[in-house]
């Protein structure tokens, strides 16, 4: 059973054929209580319709939900193939939470030239042994300086 996105209880259920005569069926019920050791707010960013070159800034809050401190190494900001968007996060280095603690982060969206939909990523890398990396969704439409609005 896989928690991955998945947080509060989730359950499976599970049945094994048997060469038993008297239980040629067996069913397993599985449960589990999925915690957040790591919990980022909000996990989707929509700027929305944004001009050509235009820049907006969002935050992001990072908490620790859990029971261990723990550290985010790196932050990655990963454009999509070919964007000319420009993503920055801030501030940017590395830092530790102990369990109750959280962080502000600003993500930083400057549009390029291109109009068009775009989806990018902010990638927080740390030293759960379980969670490599946690990823924040960004969506932007750029408009075109010549498209009129509504």
């Amino acid at each position: 059973m896989s928690t991955q996105a998945h947080t509060s209880e989730i359950s499976k259920e599970i049945k094994v054929e048997t060469n038993d005569p008297s239980a040629p069926l067996i069913t397993l019920n599985l449960r589990a209580r999925v915690f957040e050791a790591m919990r980022v707010s909000p996990r989707v960013i929509n700027f929305g319709r944004m001009a050509q070159l235009q820049t907006e800034t969002r935050e992001i809050l990072v908490e620790n939900s859990g029971k261990k401190p723990f550290r985010v190494k790196k932050i990655v900001a990963i454009p999509a193939s070919k964007s000319p968007n420009a993503v920055s996060v801030s501030p940017g280095e590395p830092f530790a939470l102990r369990p109750g603690e959280g962080r502000k982060l600003a993500i930083n969206f400057s549009t390029g030239t291109a109009p068009g939909f775009f989806s990018e990523n902010v990638i927080l890398e740390t030293d759960i042994p379980y969670l490599q990396q946690k990823k924040i969704y960004l969506h932007v439409e750029v408009k075109s300086t010549q498209e009129k609005e509504p």
